[in-house]
């Protein structure tokens, strides 16, 4: 059985983790973009890749906007995504082929 559209499937996930990086800087140490990146999230297409990121950006923009978050993936400049990393990325949400690219 699947679950249907707009449901809450991936909420499901992306509040604990937000929740878990949120105590993890209060309680142990700040997370800065210099610290490099605490979470990939590996999605099998760009579409779902977008909309992961879409969600991540909904949830981190006002109250937690020391997590910054990104997307690698096919189709894109693989320059601007290297600068991008390159810069600091808290939470990266990712195509495994584009990942496979930059390593």
């Amino acid at each position: 059985m699947k679950s249907q559209t707009g449901s809450g499937k991936t909420l499901a996930y992306l509040v604990p983790l937000i929740e878990k990086l949120s105590v993890h800087s209060m309680e142990v140490e700040k997370i800065r973009r210099d610290y490099g990146t605490y979470c990939i999230i590996f999605s099998p297409t760009r579409e779902l890749c977008t909309q992961i990121d879409i969600e991540l950006q909904r949830l981190t923009s006002k109250m937690f906007a020391y997590m910054i978050c990104s997307t690698i993936m096919g189709g894109e400049n693989p320059k601007k995504e290297k600068a991008r990393m390159r810069k600091g990325v808290t939470i990266l949400v990712c195509t495994p082929g584009r990942f496979l690219y930059h390593l």
